[in-house]
């Protein structure tokens, strides 16, 4: 484990998944990020590489040739390597925990012989977990390290503790938003080709399990750069930054926590073709070349900021 803090919060990542463990509110000492109780799921903010979401039967084709994948890609699985730590203990955390000197913690990971059985691209996938003040900066590097050009897709997935059953909390965007969701197959996960827009359009979106009968809440191309998760007083106060993600996505599975996920792509369609090149929202990257996008979650104690 591996910590970073400033005087507003304190952060914790693990080498497992570039996961993100915890988001520590110092001033209000409340812990914001969901803590993988197993009853409802047994994740924190698991990073969403090189796929995100189901492929349709499980398998895409690339270049002639088959190839299977689970859920959301491999990335959250594997181990990656932190490059900008100290070994300092904190047994007040946990027995191996790590404190980094830096200003930030950098992981990073690497294709393998392995990876490239099932995803047959050379690339290197640095996350980069950064604190400015009262926020925590998540940075995405992809490096293509092949000779051909790089097909994949990219998000984050971080939940937040939330009561679904208090009906005291919502989700505010920056500018009133009339919401349409692409809806979901139930059997297996995959996007069907009609939207359905919801009732609280241009209003903050109160958050309740009902709200997730149909699994995911999926848009596109919102106005709004940033959502607020309210509680029910000034200090229950998350903003969540996705400006640059063609897509957002909000979920829970009737749980005490809410999961904000800015995307580079999504699951396949029901119609999709399963070819790589023809896969929604993937993300086209020439050799050599270097993606890069953030999102950013901000500590907020007044609504008026």
């Amino acid at each position: 484990m591996y910590l970073l803090e400033n005087e507003h919060l304190k952060i914790a990542a693990s080498e497992n998944g570039a996961e993100l463990q915890s988001l520590f509110d110092k001033q209000q000492n409340k812990e914001w990020l969901w803590q993988a109780d197993a009853q409802w799921w047994g994740k924190k903010a698991p990073i969403l590489f090189p796929f995100i979401g189901a492929l349709k039967n499980g398998e895409y084709q690339h270049e002639g040739k088959a190839y299977t994948m689970s859920k959301h890609g491999f990335a959250r699985d594997m181990v990656f390597e932190c490059v900008s730590s100290s070994d300092i203990d904190d047994s007040s955390f946990c027995d191996t925990a790590m404190y980094s000197h830096a200003d930030a913690l950098t992981f990073i990971l690497a294709s393998t012989s392995e990876t490239l059985k099932i995803y047959p691209f050379e690339f290197v996938l640095k996350i980069i977990y950064r604190l400015e003040g009262a926020s925590l900066v998540v940075k995405h590097e992809v490096v293509n390290q092949g000779a051909q050009p790089m097909l994949f897709s990219l998000g984050g997935h971080p939940a937040f503790n939330c009561p679904m059953d208090s009906e005291d909390w919502r989700l505010s965007f920056e500018v009133p938003e009339v919401l349409e969701t692409y809806c979901i197959d139930l059997k297996n996960g995959l996007i069907l080709s009609d939207k359905k827009g919801l009732p609280s359009s241009g209003k903050p979106l109160n958050l309740s399990g009902a709200l997730f009968e149909d699994d995911a809440l999926v848009f596109e191309n919102l106005k709004s750069k940033w959502v607020t998760l309210e509680g029910p007083t000034p200090k229950e106060q998350l903003r969540f930054h996705f400006e640059g993600f063609p897509l957002f996505a909000i979920w829970s599975p009737k749980g005490p926590f809410v999961c904000l996920e800015p995307w580079f792509g999504m699951a396949d369609f029901t119609t999709s073709t399963g070819l790589l090149e023809e896969k929604y929202g993937v993300q086209l990257l020439e050799a050599g070349a270097v993606f890069k996008c953030q999102y950013r979650i901000e500590l907020v104690s007044d609504l008026s900021k």
